[in-house]
């Protein structure tokens, strides 16, 4: 299982995707139960466009091992894609929950949270982001837009002023 699931990976990072499919799925069919198998399926279906297999295959690296955040962050590509914002909002929780220190997710989310009308998560995950992302004009200017809907208009002008500054 091993070795055809590092045949896979080679062919994989050489872009010769149906082989990599090929030995991904005797490594699997050898051992069902390695999470990074069905991750690396998960990409290589991907890369092939099968989007729904791919989701299929990151879910199972996910129930396999929940505590592995590279499978939530590469779940996160197919859900953004298919607007499934609760599921989503959802991993990237799972996401900070294991790994705290991944800021570019709390921007996500915070973009995500405004999306879903949950303004006072957006604005922590936004200020939190913004912390140690002192240079992000987005960030900036979808928190002055949210301090703005707060009828914070002195704190939305702060915002707005860094933002164009950027």
């Amino acid at each position: 299982s091993k070795a055809y699931f590092n045949m896979s990976e080679a062919r994989f990072n050489n872009d010769d995707l149906n082989g990599a499919l090929v030995e991904i799925n005797r490594s699997i069919n050898l051992n069902p139960y390695n999470a990074n198998a069905y991750n690396l399926r998960g990409l290589i279906e991907y890369q092939i466009g099968n989007i729904d297999e791919a989701l299929i295959n990151f879910t199972k690296a996910i129930t396999l091992n929940p505590n592995n955040k590279l499978f939530y962050i590469n779940r996160t590509k197919i859900l953004k894609d298919k607007n499934l914002n609760i599921k989503l909002s959802n991993d990237y929780d799972k996401i900070l929950e294991l790994d705290s220190n991944l800021n570019y997710i709390l921007l996500e989310r915070g973009i995500l949270n405004i999306k879903l009308l949950k303004y006072k998560q957006a604005l922590s995950d936004l200020s939190r982001y913004l912390a140690s992302a002192k240079n992000d004009l987005l960030a900036y200017r979808n928190r002055g837009i949210l301090h703005l809907n707060q009828g914070n208009f002195e704190l939305a002008c702060l915002d707005f002023d860094k933002s164009l500054k950027l």
